[in-house]
């Protein structure tokens, strides 16, 4: 039992040491063995279900085999096959009752995005504001929500829009005042309420329009019109006892200048026909606020000098100069 020497040791070393990588090699060969001997034994445990190939048959399968090789495989194959019949009906009931009967199929993620997709085509097939007002209210996480209500706001308008009367944009606005078209559905209900009063275009209809809509958007435009056709019966007129009263009875119009400006024409008009000093300076006097005083008194000293130019000569200027 004893070992002799140190060599017949290292002899013995090395013997053992080759006995156990050929033992390592020969279980390596074994195991390789069994493993295509268990891979093969399940194969033919798992063929008859694969030819069925139902979702039955493979859940029997894993229920009977737990341990095949072929369980992850039969697992895939039966979910494939439950969801099967619910992808190909395609509708919210089907999708719903899936996620419903299978909450651990492989196949949730997707049914759930289905879901999602199929129902908001329901609501926005309607067409409604109210479809859709439904649908956020139903499902406000769903991807599509932003869509939705990107939609709800044109769905919400195009109605009143259709309509297009005062009534239908008042009634859109006392319902949704936050929505983005409020600002043009009160521009079109303003326009609204101006259009029959500016197409009969009188002083009495744009009078009644400042009446009643005093604080209309379009309340300028229709001052300025009711002012120029207040007015255009004095500039036909064209006289000074008119224009007169039209300063009178409108002195905040915008065409008062227009119309002072016309009766200091007509004031200066007959002395400008005569043409004569003491004309003028009897403008001058009798109207010494009009606007054509100076001009009136540009004309005197023309009229003043005129004889004394048609002289040309040095006396008469000199009589001119000592004269004025």
């Amino acid at each position: 039992d004893r070992v002799g020497s140190f060599d017949e040791l290292a002899l013995i070393k090395k013997k053992v040491s080759v006995n156990l990588v050929q033992r390592g090699e020969l279980k390596s060969r074994i195991d390789k063995v069994n493993s295509a001997l268990d891979k093969n034994r399940g194969n033919v445990q798992f063929m008859p279900y694969s030819v069925k190939n139902t979702a039955e048959s493979y859940k029997a399968f894993i229920a009977k085999y737990p341990t095949n090789p072929f369980v992850k495989e039969a697992a895939a194959r039966m979910q494939d096959l439950q969801f099967k019949p619910y992808l190909e009906a395609g509708s919210a009931d089907a999708f719903s009752e899936f996620i419903k009967k299978y909450p651990k199929n492989l196949h949730i993620k997707e049914a759930r995005g289905l879901l999602s997709d199929t129902l908001f085509a329901s609501y926005k097939k309607q067409g409604t504001s109210g479809a859709l007002e439904e649908f956020l209210a139903a499902y406000p996480e769903s991807p599509h929500a932003a869509e939705a209500k990107v939609l709800l706001v044109d769905y919400q308008y195009n109605p009143y829009k259709a309509m297009d009367t005062v009534e239908g944009y008042a009634e859109f606005l006392e319902k949704y005042p936050e929505n983005p078209n409020a600002d043009k559905a009160r521009g079109k209900m303003e326009a609204l309420k101006y259009k029959p009063y500016s197409e009969i275009n009188t002083a009495d209809s744009f009078s009644e329009f400042l009446e009643k809509y005093p604080d209309s958007p379009h309340a300028a435009q229709a001052r300025e019109k009711l002012a120029e056709l207040q007015f255009s019966s004095y500039r036909e007129k064209d006289s000074i006892e008119g224009y007169q009263e039209f300063l009178s009875r409108y002195p905040e119009s915008s065409f008062t200048e227009e119309a002072q400006a016309s009766i200091d024409r007509l004031q200066f008009a007959p002395y400008r026909e005569m043409n004569k000093v003491e004309a003028y300076e009897e403008f001058i006097v009798t109207f010494p606020s009009n606007s054509y005083v100076e001009e009136a008194g540009y004309l005197i000293e023309d009229l003043e000098y005129e004889p004394y130019l048609a002289k040309s000569t040095p006396g008469a200027l000199a009589e001119f100069i000592e004269n004025f």
